[in-house]
């Protein structure tokens, strides 16, 4: 197999897996609140189109008052815990689309970005072709490889195209290198890792100045 071959990509979406009781789902929507408080790939204020976390926790507030005054049967509680519920998991989706949008800046990360909001993930397939690729992370000093095949592969990095550097090996298309010194020019290369019946061809150098 050559270095050119192209694969499916995994992409990997953020999904809210809301719990069925409505105690859990006051719960769940406590709990992404905690893990975004603080976030630093999510910082306040979020973007206009975005319900806003502090409003996400005023919600909250009105949903567990409502599940109070639901529990205690007061007249009329039912149907206002249930506007209370539809009205928090419309702010949970809002903002999962901003998580979205911020995995999906990240490939690499992107588990590690959704599930650190306090949602679940889900990979699914979709039609987009993948190549061998280099670029710049929005960390300074970390750089995202893709390879072109879905199996483990190994990794190389050179300054000179003399003096290379083996990476660790990984189990995906993917990693991430980080400690590099920003405005410094590197170059990059992929294999898959060899198995009985078949070696594989190093990928073309990449070359990226790294931001």
């Amino acid at each position: 197999m050559g270095a050119n071959a192209r694969v499916l990509v995994k992409h990997t979406l953020a999904v809210l897996n809301m719990p069925a009781k409505n105690g859990d789902k006051i719960i769940k929507a406590q709990f992404v609140v905690s893990k975004l408080t603080g976030n630093a790939n999510f910082p306040v204020p979020y973007p206009a189109n975005i319900v806003a976390l502090a409003q996400l926790n005023t919600d909250i507030t009105a949903l567990v008052a409502a599940e109070t005054a639901a529990k205690n049967k007061a007249p009329g509680a039912t149907d206002a815990r249930d506007a209370a519920i539809n009205t928090v998991v419309a702010d949970l989706r809002s903002i999962m689309h901003l998580v979205q949008t911020k995995a999906d800046a990240s490939p690499a990360n992107a588990e590690t970005i959704i599930m650190a909001a306090g949602y679940d993930v889900k990979k699914t397939s979709i039609k987009q072709k993948q190549l061998n690729a280099a670029k710049n992370s929005s960390v300074s000093g970390t750089v995202l490889l893709t390879a072109d095949g879905s199996a483990g592969h190994e990794w190389q990095k050179t300054k000179d195209l003399i003096n290379i550097i083996n990476l660790p090996s990984t189990s995906t298309a993917n990693t991430t290198v980080s400690g590099l010194t920003a405005g410094d020019v590197w170059y990059f290369r992929s294999r898959k890792i060899a198995n009985k019946n078949e070696q594989f061809d190093w990928c073309e150098w990449m070359k990226l100045m790294v931001s």
